[in-house]
């Protein structure tokens, strides 16, 4: 009986600590909250691991802050970014969806650039004002205020770049 009690026990945790995986698309970016901070990652890029781990160590004092994680689908693997990310606390992680990656109507993998670039197209195909036009790339920053889109570069570094986005997320 002690046995059941266990096992059961420990299923009931497992999902509890399970962590879902959504393809992130412009229909995603839509249905986020009208003002948030989507952060752009890769799991194969150490400064936008020491970025998001900053952005989110400061976020724990801005808990009413909607904040979301958009990572490169190349080598990205939920053990991996368990071992990198020191917020364990998010329960999705959003995937840049497979059809970025396509070319043409072949399938064929195309650069982790060219993927961002498809994506940003799409968004502003889909009505969005990019109000401050940068290019999106990992390890940038994009606040969402209703239709608009403010795209945030790093500065020199993580901690003038976190202070950054929440000035601009605030005003």
């Amino acid at each position: 009986m002690r046995k059941i009690t266990f096992f059961l026990l420990f299923c009931l945790l497992s999902k509890l600590s399970y962590c879902q995986t959504i393809n992130f698309t412009v229909s995603e970016f839509q249905n986020l909250p009208d003002t948030c901070i989507i952060f752009i990652s890769a799991l194969w890029c150490s400064p936008c691991i020491e970025k998001q781990n900053m952005l989110e160590d400061s976020l724990k004092f801005h808990t009413k802050i909607p904040y979301f994680v958009v990572y490169d689908k190349m080598k990205y693997t939920k053990e991996k970014r368990e071992s990198l990310i020191r917020n364990k606390s998010k329960n999705t992680d959003y995937l840049l969806d497979a059809k970025y990656y396509q070319s043409g109507g072949i399938i064929s993998v195309v650069s982790p650039k060219k993927a961002i670039k498809k994506f940003y197209i799409d968004l502003s195909s889909q009505g969005y004002s990019i109000l401050k036009n940068e290019d999106l790339w990992f390890g940038n920053c994009i606040i969402k205020k209703k239709n608009n889109i403010i795209i945030l570069k790093s500065d020199k570094t993580p901690e003038i770049f976190v202070e950054k986005i929440l000035e601009v997320y605030k005003n």
